[in-house]
C-alpha cells in the first residue's frame, strides 16, 4: 500500500501526560522492508478525534495522521536498525529513551536529537560475556527507565554492583589527573594528526603533518600514563596487542609547548 507508514511495529503507548508529548502516541516502527530500504525509527503521532475524543476513520481511507509529530532515526546521521521487538520511552525531561532490541543497544537522546548516552547489553544467552569481546545474539526485548523514588524501590538497596561484564578492567570512571589544567585547558596544536586504525586491535600509526620531533603519551581511562617516547619522525607504529580493551587518550607534545590531543579505543 502506497500510504503505509509503519512496518512490523512494537511498544506503541501513551505518553503520560506529565511529560513533553503527553498524551499522544509514541511507538518504534522496526522498518522493516521499507520501501526506501531496511531502517528504525522513533515516532510520535496524535491521530485526529472528534468532540468526543473518538479517533476518526473516514470511509475508504485510512486513519491519520499522515505524518508523525516527531520522528528519529529517518536522517542518515541517525539511522539504526532494528527488525524486531524493540521500543522507546519519552523521559520527563523531554529526552527519549530507545532501546534498539535485535542487536542488545539502549541509547538515549535529548529534544536537539544528540546522543547523551550508550550502553550495549554484555549478556547473551548463556550469560555474560568478558569485557572488550566482540558480542552478538545479546538482544533484549526492552527497556525502561524507573526513577529513584519508584514504589517497588522502597526498602531495596540500590547500591550499584559489580560490572556485569566478565573480566571487566580494573579502574573505575574517577578521573585522576596531577595538574587539572592540562584537562580542562586542551588546545589542538595541528590539525594533521592522523591514528589508525582507530579503533584498534593490535597496532596503531600515528601520523603527523609538520617535521618534528614530538613526545608522545597515552593515559589510560582513569588519568594515568600508561605509555610514554620520544618520536623524532612520522609515521610512528605502535603495538598495543598487550594493552587491557578500553578508552585511552594520547597527547602529542612538541618542543615549543603545542600540543594535540585524541581518543583511542583499543579492542
Amino acid at each position: 500500500m502506497e500510504d503505509r507508514r509503519l512496518f512490523g511495529q512494537h511498544s506503541v503507548y501513551w505518553i503520560e501526560a506529565d511529560r513533553p508529548d503527553g498524551g499522544k502516541l509514541m511507538v518504534f516502527n522496526n522498518g522493516r522492508s521499507r520501501p526506501e530500504g531496511d531502517f528504525s525509527t522513533v515516532e510520535i503521532i496524535a491521530p485526529p478525534v472528534d468532540a468526543e475524543g473518538r479517533y476518526l476513520l473516514a470511509p475508504g481511507e485510512s486513519y491519520g495522521p499522515e505524518a508523525p509529530d516527531w520522528s528519529y532515526g529517518d536522517s542518515e546521521s541517525e539511522r539504526f536498525f532494528s527488525a524486531r521487538i524493540s521500543g522507546a520511552q519519552r523521559l520527563p525531561n523531554g529526552n527519549t529513551l530507545i532501546c534498539s532490541g535485535t542487536n542488545g543497544r539502549f541509547f538515549e537522546v535529548g529534544p536537539d536529537r544528540q546522543q547523551v548516552w550508550e550502553y550495549i547489553n554484555p549478556v547473551r544467552q548463556g550469560g555474560p560475556i568478558p569485557q572488550g569481546y566482540p558480542i552478538a545474539g545479546n538482544a533484549a526485548f526492552r527497556v525502561t527507565r524507573y526513577p529513584a523514588d519508584y514504589p517497588a524501590f522502597e526498602d531495596r538497596d540500590l547500591t550499584p554492583g559489580a560490572p556485569i561484564e566478565l573480566n571487566p578492567l580494573d579502574y573505575d570512571c574517577t578521573i585522576y589527573a596531577s595538574n587539572p589544567s592540562t584537562v580542562t585547558n586542551e588546545v589542538a596544536a595541528w590539525t594533521g594528526l592522523r591514528l589508525f586504525p582507530n579503533p584498534t586491535r593490535g597496532q596503531l600509526w600515528v601520523e603527523w603533518d609538520e617535521a618534528v620531533e614530538l613526545s608522545l603519551r597515552i593515559f589510560d581511562g582513569t588519568g594515568r600514563e600508561y605509555h610514554a617516547e620520544r618520536m623524532g619522525a612520522s609515521p610512528r607504529f605502535i603495538a598495543t596487542d598487550t594493552w587491557p580493551p578500553g578508552l585511552y587518550c594520547l597527547e602529542l607534545r612538541a618542543a615549543d609547548g603545542r600540543r594535540s590531543v585524541q581518543k583511542i579505543i583499543v579492542h
